[in-house]
């Protein structure tokens, strides 16, 4: 499932990932998303990964082709997972997303707070 979060507010949106997420979900997130870059070109994110957040390969596919077309849109992104994992990818695509002008940053769950705090920095 994905929730928005309620601290999201104009450009600066949070949303929490849990569970399996699959097309039907993906597509409503995407429309969402593409909803509040039609308000704001720029837009900062706040993705908190749950232990059990994973994507089915097709929606996961959709994922990545809505974000190539939008790359141009993001400023910062914030993932807060207490996943090794997802701190090690965050740190390899941190290196990829550079180049576009994108911030990127891993934060643990007990850094929610700074995170948030991170994304309205200037």
């Amino acid at each position: 499932m994905i929730t928005e979060l309620p601290e999201s507010e104009g450009a600066i949106v949070g949303f929490k990932v849990s569970g399996k997420i699959d097309v039907a979900e993906e597509q409503k997130w995407l429309e969402r998303m593409d909803a509040i870059i039609a308000e704001h070109p720029k837009i900062r994110v706040l993705c908190v990964l749950e232990s059990d957040a994973q994507w089915g390969v097709k929606a996961g596919l959709e994922d990545l082709k809505w974000i190539s077309r939008h790359v141009d849109n993001f400023e910062k992104i914030a993932v807060v997972s207490d996943s090794m994992v997802w701190e090690w990818l965050i740190k390899v695509d941190s290196v990829l997303a550079r180049p576009f002008g994108i911030q990127e940053k891993f934060f643990e769950m007990k850094q929610l707070n700074a995170a948030w705090e991170w994304l309205d920095k200037d």
